[in-house]
């Protein structure tokens, strides 16, 4: 039996009670819970019952991050992120087990030098640094199903033009592994691809990532017309020519002890991200422990149901200018479904990164815009960026400290309400007075013997709605103001947003709405002002008025649920409000008006992945709940290419 332990969940311990499949010795079995497999890595998680539902899956953790300036690779910077992460024991999670943890991992730039050793042992040349790509699959410890995986990734390789250098069987020791983990551990290989002609190297890394987006959805049956080999062990953590990820069901402790080259002298980088996960009301599992594959995320995303409901309605209207048609197919569906909300902010991001001319920092900022609409503050060149950007897409919004990197760039983002710790150190070990590493980390003590205390020449904490980024290719940091001024430059924004249609130019070219028209729904208007609903009037007022006899009734409310009702009801009385699992930030745009706004653009989106001013084509609302004149207008207008009339 595996209990989770969630005190800050909603799940109590005996509610989080799973069944597993391949239980233990001496795990007993409870009659009557039923066991189910949900497309991706997540083995073995109930149906959903009382308080749990499989779709709700978040997570809410520990982030640490290292990079070096100069790009001077060593192992100390391997050691000290390996520390950090497992000072963030605290942060993470796990079962009724101590030695079995939520999850927690490592991303680094690939050690070049060490899997070149590694793999000459095995008689491999790997090809010159830059032009291979590599990255940790797990798979099933079936054998037959290994084979077949294998065969769907040679078969993609060769239709997209790549060549298979080796496979490498990644040396671990689960010896520290408890039972429920164990349960469940897939076998690791590593493998090594290269391409059969010269790319550029983003569009090297745009490549290794549709191959591997093919091969995942062709296992997975996510793929038009294709049967599952294995939809449950399965999980390539990443392809890349720049970034690696070790990580798996382990706590922070056994994340040293299970990867045997993390140990190794010879293991060097520049850049490192660490993830320690606690799954709030979630299970754990192999797959979705973190880093992702561009990504470390602490917190949760509110808004995740509609974010990933709007990104599959937008995926019709989706080409990449860049791409063309067939290989933005070939990236779609942009959100796997067993994934968690970190795991599908992470496609997206990656998703806009590779299929659009964006900055990395550009997409952080499109999909966790500041609040901007009531900042007086704020420049207008920043808020035309913004205004721009809500025509595009909406903000995936809720409290999170989000840690990214491409290899290239490496930096973190807080949420408009900063309801995230993250706290970063710049040092200078050589007395130059220059950064020479920036330390961040969402606790401050996990730092403690990692920084030397006189090498710190900066120290400070990031912001609601602030971004932090250091461009390793340039070895400089780009600090909040600095990188929202580049990238507001980088096209006509203001220029863009000016294309709007307020609502009040819609009203002034429009029909207007007769006197009489107005009289009767002005006085509907007042009636509901006055709390007057159309039962009262019909069984209190209108025998009082007729009859002069006062109606009777009793106190409460037994009509039945809008759902279970025989009698015809109104749309709204089917929703229900739904709240947050763990921050409920703040939702009241008077009193919170410094961090929310009702505003929203109306009319037809445009192609996500085109940059261009059409986005901006739409009409401006102050609110959602329309005026008489604002709904008239708009049910009867013909102007500036809209027209319902």
């Amino acid at each position: 039996m595996f209990v989770l332990n969630n005190a800050r969940g909603l799940l109590s311990r005996t509610a989080a009670k799973v069944q597993l499949l391949n239980a233990p010795v001496g795990v007993k079995l409870l009659p009557g819970i039923r066991t189910m497999s949900i497309p991706g890595t997540v083995r073995n998680l109930p149906p959903a019952q009382g308080l749990y539902n499989p779709d709700q899956e978040r997570d809410n953790c520990g982030v640490g991050m290292i990079a070096n300036l100069k790009k001077s690779e060593s192992h100390r910077i391997v050691k000290n992120a390996l520390q950090v992460l497992e000072r963030m024991a605290h942060r993470g999670g796990c079962g009724c087990e101590v030695n079995t943890g939520d999850g927690s991992g490592v991303m680094f730039t690939i050690p070049d030098n060490y899997f070149r050793v590694v793999m000459a042992d095995q008689g491999v040349t790997l090809p010159p640094k830059g032009e291979y790509g590599t990255g940790l699959v797990f798979f099933p410890q079936d054998k037959e199903k290994q084979a077949k995986i294998k065969a769907v990734f040679d078969k993609f390789c060769e239709s997209k033009g790549f060549d298979i250098v080796a496979w490498r069987d990644v040396p671990t020791d689960n010896s520290t592994l408890g039972p429920s983990s164990l349960a469940c551990e897939p076998k690791m290989e590593q493998v090594f691809v290269k391409s059969k002609k010269p790319m550029d190297p983003k569009i090297f890394e745009t490549e290794l990532m549709i191959l591997r987006r093919q091969f995942e959805r062709e296992v997975k049956g996510d793929a038009e017309g294709a049967q599952p080999i294995d939809d449950t062990d399965f999980y390539p953590c990443t392809l890349s020519s720049r970034t690696i990820v070790y990580k798996g069901m382990l706590t922070p402790e056994q994340v040293r002890e299970y990867f045997s080259d993390l140990s190794d002298e010879r293991f060097e980088t520049y850049l490192a991200l660490v993830h320690s996960r606690f799954s709030t009301n979630t299970f754990p599992s192999w797959g979705r422990a973190q880093p992702m594959r561009m990504l470390c995320h602490n917190g949760e995303i509110n808004t995740l149901k509609g974010n990933k409901n709007w990104m599959w309605a937008r995926q019709s209207n989706i080409e990449s200018p860049q791409l063309g048609h067939e290989m933005t197919q070939q990236m779609l569906p942009v959100i796997d479904k067993s994934q968690s909300d970190s795991g599908s902010y992470d496609n997206v991001l990656e998703f806009l990164y590779h299929g659009s001319d964006r900055s990395l920092a550009e997409c952080m900022l499109m999909m966790i815009p500041e609040p901007w609409q009531n900042d007086g503050s704020m420049s207008d060149k920043h808020k035309s960026f913004y205004k721009y950007y809500s025509n595009v897409m909406e903000p995936w919004d809720g409290p999170a400290m989000i840690a990214f990197t491409n290899g290239d760039v490496i930096g973190a983002t807080l949420d408009r309400n900063g309801l995230r710790p993250s706290r970063y150190y710049i040092t200078d070990t050589d007395g130059s007075g220059k950064p020479e590493e920036v330390l961040l980390s969402s606790e401050v003590g996990c730092l403690q013997e990692v920084v030397e205390v006189d090498s710190i020449i900066e120290r400070g904490r990031l912001r609601p709605g602030q971004i932090f980024m250091v461009d390793l290719v340039n070895g400089t940091l780009i600090r909040d103001k600095e990188l929202k001024d580049q990238i507001a430059a980088t096209a006509p924004f203001e220029d863009w947003a000016g294309r709007m249609i307020p609502v009040s130019d819609v009203i002034a070219k429009s029909k207007k709405i007769s006197d009489e028209e107005r009289l009767i729904r002005a006085s509907n208007r007042l009636l509901t002002a006055h709390g007057y609903t159309t039962e009262a009037i019909d069984t209190i007022v209108t025998p009082m008025g007729a009859y002069g006899k006062e109606a009777l009734g009793s106190m409460g409310n037994d009509a039945p649920l809008a759902c279970l009702s025989l009698k015809p009801r109104l749309l709204y009385e089917y929703f229900k409000q739904l709240f947050a699992q763990v921050t409920n930030p703040p939702i009241d745009p008077i009193r919170e008006s410094m961090v929310m706004s009702l505003r929203l653009p109306l009319g037809p989106e445009g192609n996500l992945l085109d940059k261009d001013g059409n986005h901006a084509r739409r009409i401006d609302l102050d609110c959602p709940l329309l005026s008489l004149d604002e709904m008239y207008a708009i049910k009867n207008m013909d102007t500036d290419g809209y027209k319902t009339a």
